[in-house]
């Protein structure tokens, strides 16, 4: 059911479009201590708003029956109240009406009156009104020129030009109506409003999984929109845009501006990026200033100070106001507190304070001198961390950066609007435990706002860096290498038996000197050169296509032509030594059966038309995107030079699409004969799509590469794919791949990497450091072996016995250490999957192969990583597993494609025939 729109709802909408979509629909959400609050006294104010104008207005003026406005329009009412009125799918409910034409021979209109409880109105209230004001014009026949607001204690009346507000305000309505018949809810946009917003925990649990932009507070809407037209969605995607920028010395040093980027990778990374140093004064003692007040009434009612001096421990001291008059009293009582202090460091957080500061002056005055010396020690903390320090919080609020640095306060949820709800509360019931209950919350403020000081004052310093500890915390952006991270990094071992078996891991290293003893396809590959495609001539021509024998309806053989069609065919056709533009026009006659009367188009013709596009120029899209990684735009500038075809991006992504169709067949058959041999290596990857993540699966041999996409890295997929393989799985430990009922070797470089690592975190850890040694002799032996002779069965199983003799020994030894423990249980589970290679010929002890063929689609993911969608990307899996199979094979992706063939095993043995 969708809901008419209303004041409420067209209220909601300016403030959010996403709150206004679930109203519409009927949702509902948990209504917060503060909205329960407003509501309330939205609610006594009207009443007291009610009583006010039928005070001042007598006679004629309507009862309170919620009466629709059409029939009590002509009855004269000077004063209307709580009425509603509808227009189309709007309905509105006016607080008030008063009439505006008092002459007996003019039909009576009126203008809308408003009731805001605050004491100060916004923009919002304005236009709500003049919502009322337009729907009040199609009732009456006449435009309202004003209408008024009622607002605060007093009544205070505050007039309103209508007709500047009701353009926009019928564009608006437009919106709205758009967002009501829509099936799909407009972007999530986390804003300010969410902290009172009753669906705020709906909507931070969506934006927290699909890790949206809007949870950086201060990102614009308009930045959001410009970066999700680049393709970036999501935090994570926007951390790896920045890229640090080396200032020249001799440059003129401008106010920094706040990056972001880098806010986006202090999350992902979980680190304190230091953009520049923040400097903080040595005077002490350091004093620590909160204050609380109510924004609408002009009310500060609080004055929080802690005092830090160099020895003595901290003391908190406050003021509190009951009201407005109190207010001077504690200003006043707070400086008599601060001339006490000869010098001090004032720090404050924002510039709620200092604004604090400048209307208490200009209120209840302070002398220049000592205001001057208050305005000179004062220090705003947030000045100090804009755009110089970046931590891992969605925002630069004191409640967030205190909480990650540790800070816990009494209040689970603490925050400013709870704190304006105790305030409103106890003026209403002067419950003592409430104002024990705010004064303990400026307190905790004081000591968060002290927790970031001292944080900031230890990055100040020269010794951080000596810490280590500190350090890994605190990193300064000048220390970010450009392109960091680093994906692929160089290992340095303990041992040097580790390094061996590092280095002959490497896979170029192993595709010359170990699988070329193993494949005789690599041989043949390797060993005879590529033959030359024979040269073709450049032929641009008109191909006549003759009639059919008979018509396809009836079969009957009695033709005649009926009008000419033809079809112009753009394409390239290859040469030795290139390829060049090449344009046929087919050219066929319509034909009508003089039996049953119908036409029809020649089958082959018809054939023809299905695209303007040639398959080999599809074969040219499909090797510079897929296999040189160039994108839509790059091929199609070069089509246009080159070839003189002026393409669009949308073309050439629908002529890479027909290819991946035409190639599908082909994937399913290497994905098949996969399945029938004795080996494959598996690995996964993660990737985004549109906002959302899959991952990406490799599967490979010594041969072949298929690539396939699946919405979850769960093991089920694994059991589906691989139900009919009865080879060798090599794969990481991942614990999806242990479900898979087949032989499995674990790759063993992947656990002497990670036994490398811990050995140089723990290197007095003797246990551990003897443990991993035994472990490396007994390998590296095997290793060499490998080298000498391939993965071949007759000259590795002399090894087994001494691999027995190790496992055994190792499930014996009682280890002290907890690293050697946990080892020992590692090895001791999959004991039967680490040297399973020792049992075959041609399998390799680790998983390189499926590694190479994830770095492969990594370079691919660079380029569509966040904006391509699951089938976009399904198609690019397609094409990139023929395109790797070939390059593992030694052949030339690009004359496959050109060739039309879809067999890779016929294409190569016509190459090698």
């Amino acid at each position: 059911m969708k809901y008419p729109i209303s004041n409420r709802i067209f209220d909601d909408f300016l403030k959010c479009r996403h709150k206004a979509y679930l109203k519409l629909q009927g949702r509902s959400g948990v209504i917060s201590p503060f909205e329960e609050l407003q509501i309330r006294l939205a609610r006594e104010y009207r009443n007291r708003a009610y009583k006010n104008l039928t005070t001042l207005h007598s006679r004629n003026n309507a009862v309170e029956d919620t009466l629709p406005f059409c029939e009590i329009k002509n009855q004269g009412h000077d004063l209307v109240l709580n009425v509603t009125a509808s227009e189309d799918d709007i309905f509105v409910k006016f607080d008030a009406l008063k009439r505006v034409s008092h002459s007996p021979s003019a039909h009576p209109h009126y203008m809308p009156i408003t009731f805001i409880h605050h004491e100060k109105i916004v923009k919002d209230n304005k236009i709500v009104l003049a919502l009322c004001g337009s729907v009040l014009a199609s009732q009456q026949g006449i435009v309202p020129l004003f209408g008024k607001i009622l607002h605060g204690d007093r009544f205070a009346t505050t007039t309103v030009k209508l007709s500047t507000l009701i353009p926009k305000v019928r564009e608006i309505t437009r919106q709205i109506v758009d967002l009501k018949l829509s099936s799909h809810p407009p972007p999530l946009r986390l804003n300010k409003h969410c902290i009172v917003c009753e669906f705020k925990s709906e909507c931070e649990t969506v934006a927290v999984k699909q890790d949206d932009l809007s949870l950086l507070r201060g990102l614009s809407e308009r930045e959001i929109v410009k970066l999700n037209i680049e393709g970036i969605f999501t935090v994570t995607q926007y951390s790896y845009t920045f890229r640090p920028r080396k200032t020249r010395k001799r440059a003129v040093k401008l106010g920094l501006k706040h990056c972001h980027a880098l806010n986006a990778l202090a999350l992902r990374t979980g680190t304190i990026y230091v953009a520049e140093r923040p400097e903080l004064p040595l005077t002490k003692p350091y004093l620590f200033l909160d204050v609380e007040g109510i924004p609408d009434k002009d009310l500060y009612y609080l004055i929080g100070l802690l005092v830090c001096d160099r020895e003595a421990k901290p003391s908190y001291h406050y003021w509190w106001a009951n009201n407005k008059a109190d207010e001077g009293k504690i200003w006043r009582s707070f400086l008599a507190a601060l001339r006490t202090i000869d010098k001090f460091t004032l720090f404050h957080y924002g510039s709620y304070e200092s604004k604090y500061f400048d209307q208490m002056k200009h209120l209840y005055g302070c002398e220049s001198s000592f205001f001057d010396k208050i305005h000179y020690s004062a220090i705003n903390v947030l000045s100090l961390i804009h755009a110089r320090v970046y931590s891992p919080t969605y925002s630069n609020g004191l409640k967030n950066i205190a909480a990650y640095l540790g800070f816990e306060w009494t209040d689970p949820n603490p925050s400013g609007i709870n704190s304006l709800v105790w305030r409103l509360q106890w003026e209403e019931t002067r419950d003592n435990d409430l104002k024990n209950k705010l004064i303990l919350y400026n307190q905790e403020d004081c000591l968060a706002l002290e927790t970031v000081t001292k944080t900031l004052e230890r990055m100040s310093t020269d010794h951080v860096n000596a810490d280590r500890a500190e350090a890994r915390r605190f990193v300064s952006t000048d220390n970010i290498r450009s392109g960091f991270p680093i994906l692929y990094k160089k290992n340095d071992f303990f041992f040097p038996e580790m390094d061996l078996i590092n280095r002959c891991a490497y896979f170029d290293y192993q595709m010359s000197r170990v699988y070329l003893r193993t494949s005789q396809t690599l041989k043949q590959g390797i060993r005879k050169t590529e033959r030359k495609n024979r040269r073709m001539n450049r032929i641009n021509k008109e191909i006549f296509l003759d009639r059919p024998n008979q018509c396809p309806m009836c079969h009957a053989s009695s033709l005649r032509k009926y009008g000419r069609i033809s079809r112009v065919v753009y394409d390239l056709k290859p040469f030795d030594g290139g390829v060049k533009r090449y344009v046929t026009k087919f050219i066929s006659s319509r034909c009508i059966c003089k039996k049953c009367k119908r036409t029809f188009i020649p089958e082959e013709i018809r054939s023809r038309m299905l695209s303007k596009y040639g398959h080999s120029l599809a074969a040219w899209v499909s090797y510079q995107n897929i296999t040189l990684l160039k994108s839509y735009g790059s091929i199609t500038e070069e089509l246009r030079e080159i070839f003189g075809y002026n393409l669009t991006r949308g073309i050439i992504a629908n002529i890479r699409k027909k290819a991946a169709n035409y190639y599908q067949p082909t994937h399913e058959q290497l994905l098949r004969r996969m399945k029938q041999g004795s080996l494959i290596h598996v690995d996964e990857t993660k990737v985004g799509i549109k906002g959302q993540y899959c991952y990406v699966w490799a599967f490979t041999n010594l041969e072949d590469t298929v690539y396939v996409c699946t919405d979850t890295r769960k093991g089920d997929f694994l059991k589906e794919i691989l139900n009919e393989f009865n080879g060798v799985l090599v794969s990481d430990f991942y614990a999806a791949y242990d479900s898979i009922n087949c032989a499995q070797q674990k790759c063993l470089i992947h656990l002497v990497r990670d036994m490398n690592d811990d050995l140089f975190k723990n290197p007095f850890d003797k246990e551990y450091k003897e443990f991993v040694h035994k472990f490396a002799v007994t390998l590296a032996p095997i290793i060499e072996t490998v080298n000498q002779y391939g993965l071949k069965k007759r000259h590795l199983k002399k090894h087994k016995p001494r691999v027995h003799q190790y496992i055994k020994e190792i499930q014996k030894l009682i280890y002290t250490s907890e690293l050697a423990k946990n080892y020992q249980r590692r090895i001791t589970k999959y004991r039967d999957k680490l040297f399973t290679f020792l049992d075959y010929d041609g399998v390799p002890w680790n998983n390189n192969n499926a590694e190479n063929a994830i770095k492969r689609f990594a370079r691919l993911r660079r380029g569509i990583d966040g904006i391509s969608t699951k089938n976009g990307l399904q198609r690019y899996l397609v094409l990139l597993s023929i395109s790797e199979t070939l390059r593992r094979r030694n052949l030339s992706a690009l004359r496959f494609f050109l060739s039309g063939c879809s067999d890779i095993d016929q294409f190569w043995k016509n190459q090698y025939a």
